[in-house]
Order: structure tokens, then sequence, then C-alpha cells
């Protein structure tokens, strides 16, 4: 597994610094707009933006990379991230802060899906569940990093901003770099949902699930903090906690579907561990600020796990020349997930209280562990029919 993962290390250093940059991002937007007393409807809507400009992205992305090429797209999307995370020093509002986010989910888009088919390209099945899970680990580690850098401080200051357009400005330097050819082709076949449905259902669902769970828990968390009274520092260091706890199991996980053949089983259990978790932090998060950490660290290890996963399995079912366009069509799900999720689930925070963050959570991983099981089912049972036809 070594030279496999020695192989992408230019396209995990590059992605880790801007990561570094996102972890900044992902409390700063957040923090500023609660501070400033802003509902979370509000505050849904500008995380939102991120995710509608990342649909975007996966919609147009293949094509773009098909013409362009790997190194210029991912050039040009960092430079885009970096004078819109400047832009957002202009001042706290909604109304330009939107705007602002949305073109940097479009970018976002085009970095992750250059990174991702690369080292789905360059890495051989027998360990690809493995060599994600440490891309994954190196991505929280960065994630967490940037939320740390907030709790050490307690201060929102429009110095982080700066700090993030600098992280993305450097990272181009290692990805221009990179010692490994970056996949070969215009970019291959088209992918839209119901492509990538027909290839891979449960890795769809994944990535639909983890965009609807994961991405309103990450970004409302600071939001979910401010509700129950904790301090900024708190906040930033609870943040981190998720990362943390997905850095730990990120690679056991992996390790797992690597050797349990069938990953689907496996989405299904990060599925349902994190609906029990998500029920355990509404019910019990506002009580004690230890069991708080604890409980949001074992989620994040579950839950925040789920992509790499999802992404796995459909390197597993594509053929070599769709692993562009499954990258493209399963980063396209997140986003979808990642729009509406944030969205939802400020609608029910409103209608509930900041725990309905995590009721809203723990419906959706039941969700994707009933779709997996039934899947899994499904396929069972059509391999039976096909094994006793005549």
């Amino acid at each position: 597994m070594g030279p496999a993962f020695l192989a992408i290390l230019g396209v995990v250093v590059a992605i880790f610094l801007v990561q570094v940059a996102n972890g900044i991002i992902g409390i700063m937007v957040p923090l500023s707009l609660g501070l400033r007393d802003y509902p979370p409807s509000v505050v849904g809507i500008v995380v939102t933006a991120h995710s509608v400009g990342f649909c975007l992205g996966g919609l147009a992305g293949a094509a773009a990379v098909g013409r362009f090429g790997f190194k210029r797209c991912f050039a040009g999307s960092a430079m885009v991230m970096g004078v819109a995370v400047a832009g957002l020093m202009a001042g706290v509002d909604p109304w330009l802060w939107t705007p602002l986010r949305f073109a940097s989910g479009v970018t976002s888009a085009l970095i992750f899906m250059v990174a991702e088919s690369w080292i789905n390209v360059a890495t051989p099945g027998t360990v690809r569940g493995r060599v994600l899970g440490l891309y994954m680990i190196s991505n929280r580690i960065a994630f967490a990093t940037g939320q740390l850098l907030l709790a050490g401080t307690g201060r929102v200051e429009p110095l982080y901003f700066a700090l993030s357009a600098v992280c993305y400005g450097l990272a181009i330097w290692p990805m221009s770099v990179a010692g490994t050819a970056p996949p070969t082709g215009s970019g291959g076949p088209r992918f839209g949902l119901a492509s990538l449905y027909r290839i891979a259902p449960a890795s769809l669902f994944g990535a639909v699930g983890a965009g609807l769970m994961n991405t309103p828990v990450v970004a409302m968390t600071p939001l979910y903090g401010l509700h129950i009274g904790l301090t900024t520092s708190t906040i930033a260091a609870l943040s981190a906690a998720l990362q943390i706890g997905g850095l730990v199991l990120q690679w056991p996980l992996g390790w797992l579907s690597d050797r349990g053949g069938d990953r689907r089983l496996v989405i299904a259990g990060v599925g349902a561990a994190a609906a029990l978790l998500a029920i355990a932090i509404a019910l019990l998060g506002d009580r004690s600020i230890l069991a708080l950490y604890g409980l949001f660290s074992v989620w994040g290890g579950v839950a925040l796990t789920l992509y790499a996963l999802a992404l796995a399995h459909a390197g597993d079912r594509a053929e070599p020349h769709e692993l562009l366009g499954a990258t493209g069509g399963l980063l396209l799900a997140w986003a979808v997930g990642a729009a509406l999720g944030p969205a939802l689930a400020s609608l029910v925070m409103e209608a509930v209280g900041p725990a309905g963050l995590f009721y809203y959570a723990a419906l959706v991983g039941c969700a994707l562990a009933l779709f997996c099981m039934w899947r899994r089912l499904v396929r069972s049972s059509s391999k039976l029919t096909t094994v006793n036809s005549p």
C-alpha cells in the first residue's frame, strides 16, 4: 500500500492545504453570522449557496477537466477560491456572502473532482479503501487544524479569511509538481445520477446521505453551540472533535471495507451507528460538555467516513474509463444532498430547538442504512434467480 500512497502524495498535500482553509471558513462563516443574531434559516441559506455551487461544478466539472486538463483546472479553481474568500473580509453581509460562497462551491467541486479521480485511477482496487482512508485522514487533520487555530484564540477576526486565501494559493504548488501523471483521456462518459445509480446504487445514496447528514452537522455545529451557550473556543474545539473522530476511524473502516467483501454492509453499519449517536447527542448534548466532546468525536469517527466508503465502492464498480465521470457523478450526488441538508436542518432547528439538528441527522442515517440493506437483499435475490433459472 505504501507505493500506492506515495504515488499520489502531491495530490494529498495540495488537498491538505485546501482543507486547512476549509476548516477555518467552515467555522468563520456560520459563527460570524450567528454572533450578529442572524437566524438559522439565513445561516442555512449562506451555507447552502456553497453546496448549490458545488452541484453546478459537479455537473460541468468533467467537461472542464477534459478541455483544460487536471492541473490547470486545479490551479484556476484554487485562485478563484482564494479571491472569493478574500471578498468575505468586506463585511458580514448575507447578501454579499451568498454569491461568494456559491463561487467557492463551483470551484471546490472542480478541485475535489481532480484530486479524487486522480487518486481512484492511480490506486489498485485491492488497497483502494485504505488509500482513500489515508487521504481522508489527511483531510481530517487539515480540517481540524484550521478549526483549532480558532479554538486557540477564541476570537473571530478577518485575519483568518486572509490566512485561508493564502492556503488556497499555496495548494497550487504541490499539485503542479506532483510526480504521477494525471489520468488520461478527455474526461470519459458523462455521468448523471441515473448512470451512477445503474453501476453503484449504494455509492449514490451513500454520497447523497453524506451530503444530507454530514454537511449540516459540520456547518451548523457553530450555531448549535451558540444556542446551547458555548463559548467561541469551545465551539471551535467541538467542531475539531468531529474531524479528530473521523481521523481515528477512517483507516480502520477503509480496511474493513477492503477485507469485508461487500462495502454496502459497511455503509449500512455507518448509517445506523450515526443515527444512534445523533439521537444520543440530541438527548444528552446540553447536559455535560465532556459527554458532548465524546459523542461528537465518536459521531465524527463514524459519519465522516461515509463519503470515502461510497467513493471506494464506486471505484470498484466503474470501469477505468468511467472513473472521472463516476467521481464527478458522486460529487454531484454529495452536492445535491449538501444543498438540501443545511436548509432542511435549519428548519428543524427553528421548529424544535438546537437538538433538532441531530434528530434530523438520525433520520437521514437510518434511511441510508435501510436503503443499503434493501439493495443487498435485492441484489442477492437477483443473483439467486439467475443461478436457478434454466
